[in-house]
């Protein structure tokens, strides 16, 4: 869930800047993700895959680096971070990311699979779990806003507009307008 929601963001910005997209993991942490990126997948976020430059780091040291390097460079679009359980971003990473990330105006993301510390530093910490989606066709998070510069904890239903390419909130069972029938063709 923690994954496609930062696919989700990180869409957001690819739609907004020209660069490659940096997914920066471990093998450790695509173990405990259930695998490493999916070009399918990708596209189905409308994010080019020959677009994105990936790089498994072989140590926690190396990604926290790699994560600031891609942060700090202008033309990157977004870096999103696949972090392991076991990472610590203390205040001090997080601090030099966010400087780097507020220079270059890159879209920096940290996601985690399972349970750790969270990053000290982060301007939004987010907990996202998979919400149902009724017909089972659209992506759903439920997306509990945790820490925020500016914005009270708030819980939220969201969803991936498939066509827009975009983050939405989702509308109440009540409030759906039917989709239109297609014709046979």
């Amino acid at each position: 869930a923690g994954r496609g929601f930062g696919l989700a963001i990180a869409a957001r910005a690819h739609a907004r800047r020209a660069g490659p997209r940096f997914g920066i993991s471990s093998p450790f942490a695509e173990a405990e993700a259930g695998g490493g990126p999916y070009g399918p997948g990708l596209s189905s976020f409308g994010i080019a895959p020959e677009r994105v430059v990936l790089v498994r780091a072989r140590s926690e040291a190396a990604l926290t680096v790699v994560l600031e390097e891609a942060s700090r460079t202008a033309g990157v679009g977004a870096a999103m971070l696949l972090a392991p359980t076991g990472l610590d971003l203390d205040l001090t990473v997080c601090r030099r990311i966010q400087l780097a990330t507020e220079a270059s105006g890159v879209t920096a993301l940290t996601v985690r699979a399972g349970p750790g510390a969270p990053a000290a530093g982060a301007l939004m910490r987010w907990r996202v779990a998979a919400a149902p989606s009724g017909d089972g066709l659209v992506r759903r998070w439920r997306a509990n806003l945790e820490r925020a510069r500016g914005a009270n904890p708030a819980d939220f239903l969201l969803e991936w507009d498939h066509e827009a390419h975009h983050l939405r909130r989702a509308a109440g069972l009540g409030d759906r307008t039917p989709r239109p029938q297609r014709a046979a063709a």
